[in-house]
């Protein structure tokens, strides 16, 4: 199975691999970049927005929040009134206890002691009254209890109260100033004087009675009823308390509720940002993410970084990892010079020394293939013309029709040529055409042929061909002057180029991909093959697979070129080189201008 996975121990190169793959595709990551980036921006830009929004609606008014103040003091005016009842009701019940204790007094007599306890009560109340609001209506409610009404005087004094208040009111309130109403108003007070100290004589010997009979006590029904009036006021305070906290809860939960609403709209109003900032984070953001993305797409199909990993790949070495050739100002002032195609580098170290690695093992031919139809034009015709450089007897084959890239490059006709063989018309030695690669240099060249759909025949069997000059179905019949054409099979097609090869020191065929073009039953007849493949763009299990592919068919796989370019080399034209021709120069039709 093909190792695409990081070896033991190198996951940090495995990654750092991957990384500069992913580096090398620029336009990818702008891509991604510029896309993300625009999203990025429009997101930062509206989010902002909407959280403005919705941290106005959720922003509270200030009538929205609840008095706390004011529940908080009615909460502890509660409090205060709840302990007060509650102690006024603790005393009553104890007052009560204390004096169903204490009370020894027969029944009569503790009726008497109340009843003077509560005469007691009415002269206090009485007398107070009177001293405070000294006029003839206090005089004669004074005058009018029970116990003082008993004196014989006090009958006497009322009457001459009412017979004195009668005629002072008679003067009216012209009179305030007249002596005789003054005179009527001092013997109102003077009466007064004697009722109320005929209520103190009266309230002295209640008094006096009182301590006879033990003191002053409240009988059973008032304590009673002082208890049960205590126990009210106290249930009353009570739910006035537990309301007034359930309003306080009330409030406060309300207060949270409205604090979080303020949190969460100052979070949202805390989501925008400066221009500039917006600005950075979206390209920093597109840049992260389009590179990761990138990224990620390299560690789901890796794709070879360097001649170490090929080589740990494909089981066989790296002979070089090529560049694309530079632009010599010094080396175009000839007309040779300018006329030999861009792609070619004659003067590159890496095409000299796989050509002499070739030549040292003693190959007459060998296939070059792979995966982009243009670099393995390039290889093949550099290699080539290396070894024509070298005064060795060359021919570069140009075995893919249907690009025809290697015989665009060295500018070679396109007609007649492989394509041609192929259809029997031509034999090879009348498919070489020659082509200057340098000064006093040339190469012999047999190039793609007219026509870019031609079938390669690969049929070990021996099986014939069909005669390409018979008829087609509905067509006419061969006229009887033309001979027969011969029979063609990849067996005979492969031994007539095996014995032309036999003639030149290196024959370096620039195969199409696909095993049927280069494995054993093709016409090719090189055993020997050397793949290439592009640095940042082909992938491992892509490679594997390929030398999986030949080793299973019994081909001899020599070893990966690597082409290390972020782009391919540009596909030529079928029938027209891509650079300018200079004069006298022929094209690929062999038309000179």
């Amino acid at each position: 199975m093909t190792q695409i996975r990081p070896p033991s121990g190198g996951l940090a190169q495995w990654l750092a691999a991957r990384a500069r793959n992913a580096l090398r595709r620029p336009l990818r990551i702008g891509g991604l970049s510029g896309l993300l980036f625009v999203i990025a921006l429009v997101a930062l830009v509206l989010v902002p927005r909407r959280a403005t929004r919705e941290a106005r609606a959720l922003t509270p008014s200030p009538a929205d929040y609840p008095d706390t103040a004011a529940v908080r003091q009615r909460v502890r005016s509660a409090d205060s009134a709840s302990v007060a009842a509650s102690g006024a009701l603790s005393l009553a019940r104890a007052r009560a206890a204390r004096l169903a204790a204490a009370d020894t007094l027969p029944t009569a007599l503790e009726a008497r002691r109340d009843s003077l306890t509560a005469e007691q009560a009415d002269l206090t109340h009485a007398l107070a009254h009177a001293e405070l609001s000294p006029l003839p209506e206090s005089y004669r409610a004074l005058g009018a209890l029970s116990g003082v009404r008993a004196d014989p005087r006090i009958r006497t004094l009322l009457d001459s109260l009412d017979d004195v208040a009668r005629a002072r009111q008679a003067l009216g309130t012209a009179g305030g100033a007249d002596p005789v109403y003054l005179a009527l108003t001092a013997r109102v007070t003077a009466i007064g004087r004697e009722i109320q100290a005929i209520a103190d004589a009266r309230r002295e010997t209640v008094d006096a009675e009182l301590e006879r009979l033990g003191g002053a006590r409240p009988s059973q029904p008032a304590i009673a009823a002082e208890t049960l009036a205590a126990r009210a006021r106290y249930d009353s305070v009570v739910s006035a308390d537990s309301t007034a906290r359930a309003v306080m809860a009330t409030a406060v939960q309300t207060t949270a509720v409205l604090a979080q609403r303020a949190d969460r709209a100052r979070e949202l109003v805390n989501v925008s940002a400066p221009p500039i900032a917006l600005l950075a984070a979206a390209i920093v953001l597109g840049a992260a993410i389009g590179f990761g993305l990138t990224f990620g797409a390299e560690l789901a199909h890796p794709r070879v970084a360097d001649g170490a990993e090929a080589e740990r790949v494909s089981g066989v070495r790296t002979l070089a990892v090529v560049r694309p050739r530079q632009p010599q100002p010094e080396r175009s002032r000839r007309r040779t010079d300018r006329a030999i195609s861009p792609l070619i580098d004659a003067t590159s170290t890496e095409y000299r020394l796989l050509y002499l690695g070739l030549a040292g093992t003693g190959l007459p031919l060998v296939t070059v293939t792979g995966d982009e139809s243009a670099v393995v034009a390039t290889v093949a015709a550099n290699i080539a013309v290396a070894c024509a450089l070298d005064s060795r007897a060359t021919l570069l084959v140009d075995a893919d029709p249907q690009v025809a890239a290697a015989s665009s490059i060295v500018a070679a006709r396109l007609a007649p040529g492989v394509s041609d063989v192929l259809a029997g018309t031509v034999s090879w030695a009348e498919a070489i055409t020659v082509v200057a690669v340098g000064r006093e240099r040339a190469l012999d060249v047999v190039p793609a042929g007219s026509d870019p759909g031609a079938a390669w025949p690969a049929d070990r069997t021996g099986t014939p061909l069909p005669d390409p000059r018979q008829p087609v179905a509905g067509g006419e019949a061969p006229s009887a002057s033309e001979t027969p054409a011969p029979l063609l099979t990849a067996e005979t097609l492969r031994g007539d180029l095996s014995r032309l090869a036999r003639r030149y020191d290196l024959v370096v065929i620039a195969a199409p991909p696909g095993l049927g073009q280069v494995g054993p039953a093709s016409v090719l007849p090189s055993r020997d093959v050397i793949v290439t493949a592009r640095i940042a763009y082909t992938t491992l299990e892509r490679l594997g697979g390929v030398a999986a592919e030949l080793a299973r068919s019994g081909m001899e796989l020599r070893g990966i070129v690597l082409w290390d370019a972020d782009v391919a080399p540009p596909t030529p034209h079928r029938r027209v080189p891509i650079w300018s021709r200079p004069p006298g120069v022929p094209d690929a039709r062999g038309e000179s201008s």
